[in-house]
């Protein structure tokens, strides 16, 4: 039996072509809008409310010691040849190309100095989508046709020019980071074909001329061609091949530099659509050369675009071909033999198949040691198979380990660790692998912590290589020892001497890219341990790792990024069990441009005691706890009630069943009948969560962290229904003990929810809702852009005087949650010039103006709820313009200082919405939201106003023709010398008598006062229209 081994085989598939159009330029993440479907790479809720899930954090996590128990500096990792290498290819022209000459300058006036080009000429390009580092593109070049020299040889090279393609010109093929940007190497290197003729389907051979390596370095972001003219100095007598490798890349479009997928810079181009002939191209895949077309299955003609600058009839002496030597390798003495029998077809490995054996079976491998063995390919039942050997080694500390291999065929070899006991080969993990072309050595070079571990060996292809083939392999192991800058002695028992330092400038010693400072620490006392860095001197976007005297810049016991209470800030590592012993601290940054000075103290972990009833229905938990109000976490819903004012006194931890770890979550059920502010507050003898949902399936609206002792709130304004407040340890604290104490708190209060326009409104375009097709664009001056909704009031309507939008507040690019409320807009409305705004005039109306954000009750993609922002004139003041657009456009920094504002759609506008992207007018497909109050209607002056006591002196009556319905304001004034303007009620010698709404009507209207004027008195009428 052959167990399936798809895993490791799949690295020697051939590639497909794939062709992707063109753009020009493409668009920065920060200028994406968020849709739904929604694009929403990078988003991270903020803490979903189940067992497994409590994400506060608003940057992405990374560890830097991810696979520091195997890290590898030389070969090829399987995830880079497993994925597709294939053209992509591009049509433009030349004007696109502004590095790429039509000519280069020739080095002599040689009348016969010629240049030699297999680039015969076209406008469409493709490039090499996830070309790896190994990979070479080599091309045939015979100067007797191509130059017409005369003679042609002996012919002198003197350089090679290439074109260097920046990927971002062919689209975003999953790069995190600026996709592009970075910086590429590269080697020209001239072959022989391999036995010495002028038959270019002989493959390439011997090296006979190497430059040295070459460099290229872009910040283009949008996606360029440049060319690389390399020096390459030798003479030839007859045709030879040039080959561009590309040795190597790092860029932040590299997943940081961390060694992800994503390459930019591929060595070369094809010219695509040109007829080319068989055999005068191919490609090295770090192991062997294969033809272009075989290659690149499926692929286009072309040819590599590269040029070679020369002399023809040269005086130079030609440097001697050879012929390419067979492989040939020779056991080392005093090595281990592997004594398994060579393959045949229908072979059945039961020497050391390993995990892909009937039985599971291993040999063995010591640090120190070399073993030579066979290999090979054949088949059973028909299928292509190959002999994979497996080799077990132990380590029993942290080891530094280096694995070399050397065999006649193209091999493939790998690291592999084992599975937990038991399960050993169904839960592998391969560390790293790499392939090697036959006779040269494959070396793989890593840390590994105590555990078992398989060196695996076997052929790169599963055709092609005789069973018996050899190979030898060695395992050198050398043990790590952590060199720390500092060591001190540290009890959270007694007093510790703060650990102080700076990173500024500081080394880098766990070798992960980032600046830091490594401490020795002797812990005497057992103890629950804090390290505390929030009383640094100065704030930084700090970062600390402990390791114990095993793991040291390996696996660390306990790390913190940001728990002092900020994102971007100090941090904090908490309640750590230590015994006795050494461990190693390591204080850095969150990236290398994170530096500054720390004062860390050491204290012990104090646990507070909260002392109330406990009025929760749930027990305590334990071993095998089963809850009773884990809330949607289950099925049927198990919650306990909460109303408002209520306070819970509960209790919570961690606890096992059935061999697995959890936390005991505790969901409360209110529910409410009229929209309404929940505050939640509460308390916790360990660091716990506090969450405000929506009803099943729950999708958090607010959410808070906090350590111990400490109290924290939640908040949000929602309408009726029903919600829950949650609240659970923090994840990860799986020595919290069962029975810790908890209070919980909830307030409420009533609200307004702003998800509709104002009755009236002369403009009613809402917000898109949720279950609909919506979109949030970015309009925010940091990312220069500016949305643009048109609008037109009906006849007699005379301009505005109220404006909502709803909206976002987000990260731009990542669309992450950001809370800056109140933000500063820019508001302003613009004439119609031929259906688009006139941006090319002054706007006709533009209000400054710092606006809240109210609660709309809406929540998109389970995580964003928008918010409606109102600006209303001042009184007496309009904007006059009846058609035309509006903008609104956040231009605070703000705190954080990177939110920025995304307008939201809506379904009911009938004109789509423009945008401008660095000033330029672009057309969308869809309406923002708007609402958009009319002014009111002109407010008139009474006329005809006469006064009379009326019949008996017992009051007064005021006749007047009133212009229009309002509420009227009659003031009095008993000295001569007043003014006829009450001020509004301000002017002291006016009182006010009546306060009267009057619809208007034909004829006069009569307002009669309780008293009379037997001496002097002056009435002044207003009409209040408001």
């Amino acid at each position: 039996m052959i167990k399936n081994k798809l895993i490791w085989t799949a690295v020697v598939v051939c590639a497909c072509v794939v062709t992707f159009a063109f753009s020009t330029a493409k668009q920065t993440t920060a200028n994406n809008a968020l849709s739904k479907p929604a694009v929403v790479n990078g988003v991270q809720a903020t803490g979903l409310a189940t067992d497994g899930v409590a994400a506060t954090k608003t940057k992405a996590d990374y560890n830097p010691f991810a696979g520091r128990k195997y890290v590898r500096p030389e070969g090829q990792t399987m995830s880079e040849f497993i994925a597709e290498h294939r053209p992509v290819s591009v049509n433009t022209t030349s004007d696109l190309l502004p590095n790429m000459p039509i000519d280069e300058p020739r080095d002599d006036n040689n009348s016969l100095d010629i240049i030699c080009t297999i680039a015969n000429g076209s406008n469409n390009f493709s490039g090499f989508l996830n070309a790896a580092e190994g990979f070479a593109f080599s091309g045939w070049i015979n100067p007797a046709p191509s130059c017409a020299g005369s003679p042609d040889f002996p012919y002198r090279i003197d350089s090679v020019r290439f074109v260097v393609a920046n990927a971002a010109a062919f689209g975003d093929f999953g790069c995190t980071g600026p996709c592009g940007a970075g910086t590429a190497t590269y080697r020209v290197v001239v072959y022989n074909t391999s036995n010495c003729g002028t038959d270019s389907c002989q493959n390439p051979g011997n090296a006979i001329i190497t430059s040295a390596l070459v460099s290229y370095t872009t910040t283009n972001t949008a996606g360029a061609l440049g060319t690389l003219t390399v020096p390459v100095q030798g003479c030839v007598n007859g045709p030879f091949f040039v080959s561009i490798e590309y040795v190597s890349w790092t860029g932040p479009g590299d997943n940081g530099g961390t060694g992800g997928a994503f390459r930019s810079l591929w060595p070369t181009v094809l010219w695509s659509n040109v007829a080319r002939p068989l055999c005068e191209q191919w490609v090295f895949n770090g192991c062997s050369w294969t033809d272009h077309t075989t290659f690149f299955t499926g692929g286009t003609t072309g040819f590599y675009n590269f040029t070679v600058y020369g002399e023809s009839n040269a005086a130079c002496t030609p440097i001697t071909c050879s012929n390419e030597v067979a492989c040939d390798i020779t056991c080392p003495g005093g090595s281990i033999q592997e004594n398994e029998p060579a393959c045949a077809n229908e072979y059945v490995d039961v020497t050391n198949g390993g995990c892909f054996a009937a039985a599971e079976n291993f040999s063995s491998i010591a640090c120190g040691q070399t073993v030579c063995g066979t290999s090979g390919t054949f088949t059973v039942g028909g299928v292509n198979n190959s002999d994979d050997d497996f080799w077990q080694f132990t380590i029993t500390q942290t080891t530094d380990v280096t694995l070399s291999i050397t065999a006649e065929f193209c091999v493939l070899g790998a690291i592999i660790q084992a599975g937990p006991a038991g399960f050993e080969c169904d839960s592998l993990v391969v560390l790293g692998s790499a392939v090697e072309s036959p006779c040269s050595t494959l070396v793989l070079t890593g840390r590994l912590e105590a555990g078992t571990y398989w060196a695996y060996v076997s052929t790169a292809f599963t055709t092609g290589v005789p069973c018996g083939t050899p190979y030898y392999m060695s395992l050198g192991c050398e043990l790590v020892t952590c060199i720390p800058d500092f060591s001190t002695t540290v009890s959270c028992a007694g007093a510790s001497p703060l650990i102080t330092g700076s990173t500024v400038g500081a080394g880098d010693p766990c070798g992960i890219g980032i600046p830091g400072e490594l401490w020795q620490l002797t812990i005497n006392t057992a103890g629950s341990y804090n390290f505390k860095g929030c009383d640094g001197p100065e704030v930084y976007d700090q970062r600390m790792f402990l390791f114990d005297a095993n793991n040291c810049c390996v696996a660390f016991t306990a790390e913190d990024d940001d728990l002092c209470g900020t994102v971007g800030g100090l941090s904090f590592i908490r309640c750590v069990d230590l015994t006795p012993g050494t461990y190693f601290l390591l204080v850095s940054g969150f990236s290398a441009a994170d530096v500054g000075q720390y004062n860390i103290a050491v204290t012990c972990c104090q646990p507070c005691p909260i002392t109330c009833g406990d009025n929760e229905a749930e027990a305590d938990c334990g071993p095998g706890f089963v809850g009773t109000n884990d809330g949607c976490n289950v099925s049927p819903v198990q919650v306990e009630t909460i109303a408002c004012g209520d306070t819970k006194c509960g209790s919570w931890g961690y606890y096992t069943r059935n061999d697995s770890g959890f936390r005991d979550l505790d969901w409360y059920r209110i529910t409410l009948t009229e929209p309404t502010r929940l505050t939640a507050t509460a308390q916790g003898e360990l660091p716990n969560n506090l969450w405000i949902t929506t009803d099943c399936p729950s999708t958090t609206i607010s959410f808070s962290s906090a350590f111990e002792c400490s109290t924290h709130t939640v908040s949000a304004c929602v309408p009726a229904g029903n919600y829950y407040i949650i609240t659970a340890p923090q994840q990860g604290l799986t020595n919290a003990p069962c029975g810790s104490k908890y209070t919980l708190t909830l307030g409420c209060e009533p609200c307004d929810i702003i998800n509709e326009c104002p009755a009236g409104s002369a403009v009613s375009q809402p917000v898109t809702l949720p279950t609909g097709g919506w979109t949030f664009g970015p309009s925010d001056a940091q990312v220069d852009v500016k949305y643009y909704q048109s609008y037109s009031l009906a006849p007699g309507e005379t301009g505005v005087d109220r404006l909502t939008v709803w909206g976002l507040s987000l990260i731009p690019g990542d669309f992450t949650v950001c809370a800056e409320n109140p933000m500063t807009f820019l508001i302003e409305f613009w004439s119609d010039s031929a259906g688009v705004p006139r941006i090319s005039s002054n706007p006709v109306c533009t209000v400054t103006a710092q606006l809240s954000g109210d609660p709309s009750g809406l929540i998109y993609n389970d995580t964003y709820e928008a918010l409606a922002y109102t600006y209303n004139f001042p009184p007496e003041q309009c904007c006059t313009l009846t058609s035309g657009w509006v903008s609104i456009q956040a231009t605070s920094t703000g705190t954080p200082e990177d939110c920025a504002f995304y307008w939201g759609s809506s379904d009911l506008g009938s004109i789509a919405a423009q945008r401008s992207v660095a000033g330029v007018l672009e057309a969308q497909t869809f309406s923002m939201s708007l609402c958009l109050s009319a002014c009111p209607p002109p407010c008139n002056p009474i006329t005809n106003l006469t006064v009379y006591n009326a019949p008996g002196n017992a009051g007064a009556w005021l006749n007047f023709e009133a212009p229009q319905s309002a509420t009227y304001l009659v003031y009095s004034a008993t000295s001569p010398n007043a003014d006829d303007n009450p001020d509004g009620g301000t002017d002291p010698d006016y009182t006010l008598e009546v306060s009267q709404p009057i619809t208007a009507g034909p004829g006069l209207e009569q307002i009669t006062l309780p008293v009379g004027f037997a001496t002097y008195k002056k009435f002044v009428v207003i009409a209040n229209c408001q």
